[in-house]
């Protein structure tokens, strides 16, 4: 359904297939923070940050020590703030193979320099310029506040049946995961068949963009719509029920076990991975597992016939052309210029590593 401007109306149209694909910075993950009305600066969510400048010679204060908090420390940095400090909560750690890991060129530095301040997570907002955090210090003449806490998908376009937030539709209508002790009251579980696939009707519904694993996002888009045409299209089985259950069955008791002990940074994220990984390559057809990290007859044979070109999709860039570099016989159809495209990339990216060392090497500054 969509409005029509002109008219005022609404219209409707029919398709045999949907797509969600909204995104997963789209809507803003919103926290309540004590007292906050009382605050007489500048109170925005990263998702207002446009314009850097503004903040020259202000005392700034970011909420979230997260990707988009890194980056807004170094924004600010290069606007002149006169200070900047990041409050974060305590940290609660996941062994590595269940964090997505998040990289910041210049945050380490800054607070090792105390360029930008760590403080600890915020108790309340005090006064009109005043916070008070959990530690009991206070912060007074804070000009504005910036809310890094990041984004979630936003599933509610889809209604009634095919809402896979539904709690109607958990075994247990999710009274299991409302009760884990960090469970976000903001942010729903979807019941989908390896994070994108409709269970109430996975003939003709899918939701792309929520599905994670630690891989490159644009990677893992490409690799679920590849899968989706694969499945959609006859040239894989779709999953049973029983199938479709099992999967999301058990997504679900590991998050809820997480979450008793710790936050969950995303509702998508995969804990077990390799699995959810070989599967949708194997669905695809793209042949990288049976072709990469393994011991396959496939596997062996590239590493004898072409080692170098090898090692340099062991170690190089991930990126979707290779994806389309195996001819499988199955699945997406490979591209003849994805060899060239793999050297271009990981050729671009070396000249990108080395500009950067040149221009951050101690001689150049």
């Amino acid at each position: 359904m969509e409005e029509n401007a002109a008219s005022q109306t609404d219209e409707r149209h029919v398709f045999d297939r949907l797509v969600l694909a909204n995104g997963q910075l789209s809507t803003p993950h919103k926290i309540d923070i004590k007292g906050i009305e009382k605050f007489e600066g500048d109170a925005v969510h990263s998702v207002q940050f446009k314009d850097p400048s503004r903040y020259e010679g202000k005392n700034v204060l970011i909420v979230g020590v997260g990707a988009t908090g890194a980056d807004t420390q170094s924004f600010l940095q290069k606007a002149k703030a006169r200070s900047v400090h990041m409050s974060h909560r305590g940290q609660y750690y996941l062994s590595a193979e269940h964090r997505i890991p998040v990289f910041s060129s210049n945050l380490a530095e800054n607070l090792r320099d105390g360029v930008t301040k760590s403080v600890q997570g915020v108790s309340e907002v005090t006064g009109p310029r005043s916070v008070a955090f959990t530690d009991g210090t206070v912060l007074h003449d804070i000009d504005a506040i910036i809310i890094c806490t990041g984004y979630h998908f936003d599933f509610s376009l889809l209604r009634d049946a095919g809402d896979p937030t539904d709690p109607t539709k958990a075994p247990d209508h999710y009274e299991r995961i409302n009760a884990a002790r960090y469970k976000d009251p903001h942010v729903s579980f979807p019941r989908l068949y390896r994070g994108f696939i409709s269970e109430q009707y996975p003939e003709s519904l899918a939701v792309i963009g929520h599905f994670l694993l630690a891989k490159p996002t644009f990677v893992l888009n490409d690799l679920a719509t590849m899968a989706l045409a694969s499945i959609w299209s006859g040239a894989a089985p779709l999953p049973t029920r029983e199938e479709m259950a099992r999967d999301i069955n058990s997504h679900y008791d590991t998050i809820v076990s997480t979450l008793k002990r710790g936050p969950v940074p995303h509702m998508g994220f995969r804990m077990f991975g390799s699995k959810n990984y070989e599967w949708v390559n194997k669905v695809a057809g793209t042949g990288v597992t049976d072709r990469l990290a393994c011991f396959s007859l496939e596997a062996w044979k590239l590493w004898w016939n072409d080692r170098t070109f090898y090692n340099l999709l062991m170690d190089g860039v991930d990126e979707p052309a290779v994806y389309r570099l195996f001819e499988t016989g199955r699945g997406r159809k490979p591209w003849s210029g994805a060899r060239e495209q793999i050297l271009k990339t990981n050729d671009e990216v070396n000249q990108m590593a080395e500009k950067w060392k040149k221009e951050n090497s101690p001689k150049s500054k």
